[in-house]
């Protein structure tokens, strides 16, 4: 069984991956202007697929043979903030890494990821834009 403090450091790595992604997408945001038009949601979802790819790639080992990683959240994330087109652009390079890493809980890992992104998707489709604020969240975890 993996430590207490060695599960927390796992964690904290792959939380300063995603704020350096998400400080590089505020950067690249800037640079447009301040639009969210279909190029930066894609470029929101590639990006959070991106920092659940590195994730999927130092996950954080429970158990043996027990990981965790960050790929749902990312994939409901992409969803929840870019629609559609965020969701499918994080999933790809999610679900190209889990079919290449291949193994019995591929199908469930495929699935788990997709349904994280459908479900960010609805909330982004049907949760309206003028009440989104920090209870946006609450319901999504």
């Amino acid at each position: 069984m993996t430590s207490w403090s060695a599960i927390l450091i796992q964690l904290g790595e792959n939380l300063a991956m995603l704020l350096a992604l998400m400080f590089l997408y505020g950067i690249l945001r800037e640079k447009r202007l301040h639009t969210f038009d279909f190029r930066s949601r894609v470029l929101l979802g590639l990006l959070l697929g991106l920092t659940a790819f590195f994730g999927m790639m130092t996950p954080v080992q429970v158990y043996p043979g027990i990981m965790l990683d960050s790929r749902v959240v990312m994939a409901g994330l992409a969803g929840a903030f870019g629609g559609a087109a965020g969701g499918l652009s994080a999933l790809v390079p999610i679900i190209s890494y889990r079919i290449y890493l291949g193994g019995s809980g591929m199908l469930s890992g495929i699935g788990a990821v997709s349904a994280g992104a459908l479900t960010g998707w609805l909330f982004y489709r049907f949760w309206p834009l003028k009440t989104r604020g920090i209870t946006f969240f609450l319901p999504l975890g």
